[in-house]
């Protein structure tokens, strides 16, 4: 009995190695965020990691932007203390070594807590809060929600981009009148989505005019964050007519 526990252990072990292993191959910022002087990065404090080569005055100006990011996040979806990485990369030299090209900022949650990634292109403010958005809409609805689909890709990237307050993707205003194309063709699937944007950013803009509906149908976004919050205890969300279509 001992002897088969251990071979059990040693199995579990092995297959908790290996996913990570793939993992790391898969997604190279991960292991990044975890060793960051293997990837020619360092650690600056606050989670905050950089280039090697990136001085005080610099950093000073990541870390601003940083706060400034987390602080108009917490006032759109709530306060977070979320254990966290933000990766900065200033050239293409560096964003390549994390396998991320030309994507300007991306999130990745762990139940361990998240890798935010800032490419060349993202050190702006909306992709600042963009992604930080991610962090805690994640944390709300348990990363599950995400891969089992209960939380659609078109809500998580629709709210990012609406706490965003991208002028890109939105007009001015309140409400769905910010909407800047009609919420139709819209993802389910966070990796399909991912694909799909890369052709189309408009898809992006559809999906915060569809988030912008929900929101105002469930009653506003206090009733928004309340049903996110149901998802990490295995509920669906409602099922509301917004007149789309969706892809699975």
């Amino acid at each position: 009995m001992r002897a088969a526990l251990r071979r059990l252990i040693f199995a579990l072990g092995a297959l908790v190695v290996l996913s990570g292993i793939a993992v790391g191959f898969a997604y190279p910022v991960l292991p990044a965020a975890l060793c960051p002087v293997c990837f020619g990065l360092k650690m600056t404090g606050t989670g905050i990691v950089v280039q090697s080569h990136v001085g005080p005055v610099q950093q000073a100006e990541f870390a601003a932007l940083t706060a400034q990011a987390r602080a108009r996040v917490a006032a759109e979806l709530g306060h977070f203390e979320i254990p966290h990485r933000v990766i900065f990369c200033g050239d293409a030299a560096c964003a390549a070594r994390l396998g991320l090209g030309a994507v300007a900022g991306l999130t990745i949650s762990t139940p361990f807590g998240a890798v935010v990634y800032i490419g060349p292109q993202g050190t702006t403010p909306e992709i600042l809060r963009h992604e930080f958005a991610h962090v805690v809409i994640h944390h709300r609805t348990g990363i599950m929600a995400s891969l089992n689909g209960r939380l659609p890709a078109w809500l998580d990237e629709g709210l990012a981009v609406i706490v965003s307050d991208d002028p890109a993707h939105l007009r001015a205003g309140t409400g769905i009148a910010r909407c800047a194309a009609p919420p139709v063709r819209l993802v389910a699937n966070p990796f399909d989505f991912a694909r799909a944007a890369a052709r189309d950013p408009g898809l992006y803009t559809r999906a915060a005019c569809a988030t912008l509906h929900f929101e105002a149908q469930l009653g506003g976004r206090a009733a928004l964050l309340d049903a996110l919050d149901t998802l990490r205890g295995g509920a669906m969300l409602p099922d509301l007519d917004l007149g789309m279509a969706q892809v699975p």
